[in-house]
């Protein structure tokens, strides 16, 4: 069965039938080639969401607030909410980890 998907995306969801929503639920899989998956988030509220996106403890993050690594990263901080760009975060963690690991060795 060929259904227009200019039409389904003219129709409510409500309106909808079920085979309708399948084959709108087909497009949109079939679009994205994966994209899903590898996606990562421009922003991140909090020092959980932040830790999350990076892949690394919040006690690290935190740690990293503190020394200032992550101050060229944060967009906004009002009150206790701190949104911070992920991708300024991560290049200035990771410049942080290769500055930090000699200081390690020689010790």
């Amino acid at each position: 069965m060929d259904i227009d998907i200019h039409l389904l995306l003219s129709r409510r969801l409500i309106d909808m039938q079920g085979s309708d929503f399948v084959a709108l639920a087909r497009f949109a899989g079939a679009s994205s080639d994966g994209a899903h998956a590898t996606m990562t988030p421009r922003q991140a509220i909090g020092i959980s969401a932040l830790a999350d996106a990076l892949a690394c403890s919040p006690s690290q993050i935190a740690t990293m607030r503190r020394e200032g690594v992550l101050d060229g990263a944060i967009i906004s901080h009002i009150g206790r909410n701190i949104v911070f760009d992920v991708a300024k975060a991560r290049s200035a963690a990771n410049a942080w980890k290769k500055e930090k690991k000699p200081a390690e060795g020689q010790a």
